[in-house]
C-alpha cells in the first residue's frame, strides 16, 4: 500500500494489513466492498487567511503535483493521506477517528460532493509542519 520507514504499534499494523488486503480484493473486482474505511475528500484553494499561523509556501505546497503519507497517531488512528493538486485525500483505517471532525468530505457510492467542507483534526497541523498534532481547522468556501 505504501512504503514506510517507521515502525508502528501492532495495532496500527493490523490496520494497515486489514485495509490492503481488503482493498486489493475490492480494486480487483472480488470483493463488492473496500472494507471498514472510510474515505474523505476536501477540496482546496488559495488559502488567504487562517485562524493560525502558516508557512509562507502554503499555496505553494497544495498546488504542488502530489503527496503521500501514512498517517496515525498514538490513540489508536491510523490512515493514509494523499494530497493531487488541491485536492486533499483522508483514508481512515480507523473510522472513529473522523467522527465529527470531517464535515462535508466523506465520499459514499453515490452523492454530491459540495462546499463548504471543514476538516477540524490534528491533520490541518500534519498539513501545516508535518510534525505535531495538534488542532488547526481546515475550511473550503
Amino acid at each position: 500500500m505504501v512504503v514506510r520507514e517507521e515502525k508502528y504499534s501492532t495495532e496500527i499494523e493490523a490496520a494497515y494489513a486489514k485495509a490492503e488486503s481488503e482493498w486489493r480484493e475490492f480494486l480487483l473486482g472480488q470483493s463488492a466492498s473496500p472494507g471498514d474505511a472510510e474515505f474523505h475528500l476536501f477540496l482546496s484553494d488559495v488559502v488567504e487567511d487562517s485562524t493560525g499561523a502558516l508557512p509562507a509556501k502554503i499555496n505553494w505546497y497544495l498546488a504542488r503535483g502530489f503527496d503521500l503519507t501514512p498517517i496515525y497517531s498514538e490513540s489508536g488512528m491510523a490512515g493514509v493521506y494523499a494530497m493531487i493538486l488541491r485536492t486533499l485525500t483522508f483514508s481512515y483505517l480507523t473510522p472513529k477517528a473522523a467522527k465529527d471532525k470531517m464535515i462535508g468530505t466523506q465520499i459514499a457510492e453515490e452523492g454530491v460532493l459540495q462546499t463548504p467542507q471543514t476538516v477540524q483534526s490534528s491533520l490541518g497541523s500534519f498539513i501545516v509542519d508535518g510534525q505535531s498534532y495538534r488542532e488547526i481547522p481546515l475550511n473550503s468556501v
